[in-house]
Formats: structure tokens, sequence, C-alpha cells
């Protein structure tokens, strides 16, 4: 499911060792540190961000549910 997403994302974060790594795509660096903030405090170890054309996030499963909202606000301002 993963490939499928990196693969059509227009966007991909990845985020581990408490901090957000640009893979694919275009972000601002405060939106990365903002993500990576976000995570740590909620005690997430590794994830990924994808984000496609139209702008839809899907999270990778180790992204906790209550964090979803909060990163689209990030990502989207």
């Amino acid at each position: 499911m993963h490939l499928i997403l990196s693969l059509f994302a227009t966007t991909v974060i990845d985020y581990r060792d408490g901090q957000c790594f640009l893979k694919k795509g275009k972000c601002l660096q405060w939106q990365l540190d903002g993500i990576a903030t976000l995570l740590a405090s909620h005690g997430c170890l590794r994830g990924a961000i994808y984000l496609d054309t139209i702008r839809t996030v899907s999270f990778s499963s180790t992204i906790p549910a209550n964090a979803h909202q909060r990163i689209r606000n990030i990502l989207h301002s």
C-alpha cells in the first residue's frame, strides 16, 4: 500500500528519529519542523505522510489518528 501511495504522491514526508525528511516534492522547513514536534509529542517513532496532486493527505498506520487533523492544518497553512 505504501509503495502505491509513494508512487502517486506529489509530496512524501518521512518521519524518523524525531525529524521529518522530505523524500519527494516541496514543503517549507517550518512545516516539517512543526510536524516533527507534533509527532514527537504524540510519542510517534516513525511514519510517512503522502500528499497527492489535489492535496489529499494520507498517513502511514504508525501515525496516531488524533494527530491527523493537526498535520493537515500545518500542511495547508
